[in-house]
């Protein structure tokens, strides 16, 4: 088109429902409609050099239509993430994080902590009635480089 049309790359989704609102719901992976162009507006992917990350719709999951493909690459002394911006996220009264994980095996260091163990970058604390971002971490074990995915689902805070 000629004079500023939508490119035929950018989604457009009308008369879409929007998603119910639950503040403990990180994410269920059902609310992209298959487009992973809608996945990685959510998802911004911090990296360390050399590493890299993409995040993908997949069809392993627990529930519903979508999983979530954390496909990356890390090597030595590296990690890759993806972290998701949260609105109205209200976690008082819960005590961690539940989801669906299928492991790749590739013994790389994923942590998932208590919120009791929470402990923040610069002596930060957790705030649970105001969680402002979620992420998702592999950081490097060992020696040799590691290209791999690892799956999730349903990621909710549970009290």
């Amino acid at each position: 088109m000629v004079g500023g049309g939508l490119s035929d790359k950018v989604p457009v989704l009308l008369n879409m429902a929007a998603p119910a609102e639950n503040p403990l719901l990180v994410d269920d992976f059902d609310n992209y409609y298959g487009d992973n162009g809608l996945l990685g507006g959510a998802y911004n992917a911090n990296t360390g050099s050399g590493c890299t990350v993409v995040p993908k719709l997949s069809g392993e999951k627990h529930g519903g239509t979508n999983g979530l493909a954390f496909q990356y690459s890390i090597n030595k002394g590296g990690y890759a993430g993806i972290v998701k911006s949260l609105k109205n996220a209200n976690w008082s009264g819960c005590r961690g994080l539940q989801f669906w994980l299928k492991p790749d095996g590739m013994g790389q260091k994923l942590i998932i902590l208590p919120f009791d163990s929470f402990k923040g970058k610069n002596g930060g604390r957790l705030e649970p009635a105001n969680i402002k971002h979620f992420g998702i971490y592999c950081n490097t074990v060992g020696e040799k480089t590691v290209d791999s995915v690892m799956y999730f689902d349903d990621i909710q805070a549970v009290k």
